[in-house]
């Protein structure tokens, strides 16, 4: 009997496992089922429009879906091939540039050996913006009665709210000579104003109710009255310049290096890691990205930053008596527009424009020979429309296209110095110092005449 069942047990278990051999789970095996062979790859690319059309230049967004890299595609553009490029990421921003004015194009992308007409994006269709006008009237204004009298920035509200800042001096109704600090322009005439004791270098404003001016400290104005923020410990200098994205986001710059944000209830330091004097801020839209610029008094030195939302970064910087290529001397002035990311600088030796979206460490010189004078500031409304000024009443403009030095004010005999400029619609603002004994304070306002 014992015989019999150990057979059975055997004949049992040989049995089982012949099952075992027959259902055995394949090692590709997950949650009991097979795993399939990958699908084949249904390539697809996209085309879209990243920032808004410039003046000579247009930009495109290519996006890559199921795809191997390398991957090769073509760009048609109006109907016929424009150019072949191989990426390496799935999203990649490509420009078209050399482009002639308010003309408009059409885009297609296909990759390389497809089919245009089946296997191609969506057609993408894109107009360069137009170059603006050089024609403008002006005006000149002085300002104090020669006790080194000077303005150093101006503010546009609108045309009927214009303020320029400095230090000025100019008699009361008794004949007593008086300290300003502030001109304003009401609409229907100039106005003289003094917000604190010492000179004024700097303004920036979002509304008639929201106006912010610097000295040592930033003082700000709600439509009511002046009030001064204690910045000891948080700004190391005299401010030179002030920009805001909005009134919960404010940055200034000035001498020493000294860069501070305001936040909408306090100033807190930022490091800026030059101890370069910077003479002029400036940033995007929602203020995301903010550039700042910097020289030394006798110009051997001079700096660029960049703030990238969470640092400044040094982008370049000139020690000493070189010219430190791509920019040569010093960079004055830094501006961009808000629907516009590309930058612009001007300096010493002519005006710069950001070559790329991509790389901000690049930037292309749009002409040299054309600027007579050492630049100061630089100011506009569109890339289309940008002011520079400087030296001997220097007003040049950048329609885009092609440069207009205004020769009616131009001369290089005389002694106006334009400091900076502000630019609203129509409307143009170079403030300065006729530096003839005894000195004024200085102001050109240029109006468009055609648009």
């Amino acid at each position: 009997m014992r015989t019999t069942f150990l057979i059975l047990l055997l004949l049992s278990g040989i049995f089982i496992n012949q099952n075992c051999e027959k259902n055995k789970t394949p090692l590709n095996v997950i949650n009991n089922d097979t795993i399939q062979p990958p699908d084949t790859l249904e390539p697809e690319i996209t085309l879209s429009v990243p920032h808004p059309a410039g003046v000579n230049e247009l930009w495109l967004q290519v996006q890559l879906n199921d795809v191997e890299f390398p991957a090769a595609f073509v760009l048609d553009r109006n109907g016929n091939f424009y150019k072949q490029f191989t990426l390496n990421n799935a999203d990649t921003i490509i420009s078209d540039d050399r482009l002639p004015v308010s003309t408009t194009f059409t885009y297609r992308a296909a990759f390389a050996n497809a089919n245009l007409n089946s296997d191609s994006s969506e057609i993408v269709v894109l107009t360069t913006r137009d170059s603006t006008t050089h024609d403008y009237s002006w005006e000149r204004f002085e300002f104090g009665s020669g006790f080194s009298d000077n303005l150093l920035y101006a503010a546009i509200i609108d045309e009927n709210n214009i303020w320029a800042v400095g230090e000025l001096h100019a008699p009361d109704s008794a004949g007593e000579s008086q300290h300003y600090n502030a001109v304003h322009w009401n609409g229907d005439e100039w106005e003289y104003i003094e917000i604190t004791n010492v000179p004024v270098n700097a303004i920036f404003a979002f509304s008639a109710n929201d106006i912010w001016v610097g000295t040592s400290a930033p003082y700000h104005w709600d439509g009511s009255e002046w009030t001064v923020y204690n910045v000891t410990g948080i700004f190391n200098g005299y401010i030179k310049e002030i920009w805001g994205s909005s009134s919960n986001n404010i940055i200034m710059v000035g001498t020493n290096g000294s860069i501070a944000r305001f936040n909408g209830t306090s100033w807190q330091k930022m490091n800026s890691g030059t101890t370069i004097d910077l003479v002029d801020v400036w940033g995007s839209a929602g203020g995301e990205v903010v550039w700042a610029c910097g020289r030394s008094s006798g110009g051997f030195e001079s700096v660029l930053l960049r703030y990238n939302g969470s640092s400044w970064e040094k982008v370049w910087e000139k020690n000493g008596d070189n010219n430190n290529l791509p920019y040569y001397g010093t960079i004055t002035g830094v501006w961009l527009n808000d629907d516009w990311e590309k930058a612009f600088i001007i300096g010493s030796y002519g005006l710069y424009r950001q070559s790329s979206f991509i790389s901000h460490e690049v930037f292309q010189q749009l002409d040299r020979t054309v600027i007579p004078e050492f630049s100061r500031k630089i100011r506009g409304t569109a890339p289309n429309n940008v002011f520079f000024v400087g030296e001997f009443a220097m007003i040049m403009h950048y329609n885009g296209s092609s440069f207009n030095l205004y020769n009616s004010i131009y001369n290089p005999e005389s002694l106006d110095n334009l400091k900076s400029v502000a630019v609203y619609g129509d409307i143009v603002v170079a403030v300065g110092q006729n530096v003839n004994f005894p000195s004024k304070g200085l102001i050109l306002k240029g109006r468009r005449l055609n648009n």
